[in-house]
């Protein structure tokens, strides 16, 4: 992730960043997928990336802003 930091709020919250909302909607559908609950929500974030440590490891969520296209990545412990 790089330097800069984008803060997010809480899971549900929105943005004016059609991107950013589209990331964060993602990254909660991708952590009720495997029935996760967020410890640290946005624990790591950037404009095209979010991590937050959840009850089943770390889960890792980035955008191509380019074609909206959203991955995900987990760290389980």
């Amino acid at each position: 992730m790089s330097e800069q930091i984008v803060f997010f709020t809480a899971p549900g919250a929105t943005t004016d960043d059609p991107i950013q909302d589209k990331l964060l909607r993602s990254h909660e559908r991708e952590a009720a997928k495997k029935r996760a609950e967020f410890l640290n929500y946005g624990w790591g974030s950037d404009d095209y990336g979010i991590a937050s440590k959840t009850t089943r490891g770390i889960l890792e969520s980035h955008i191509d802003p380019a074609t909206m296209r959203v991955s995900h990545t987990w760290t389980l412990r």
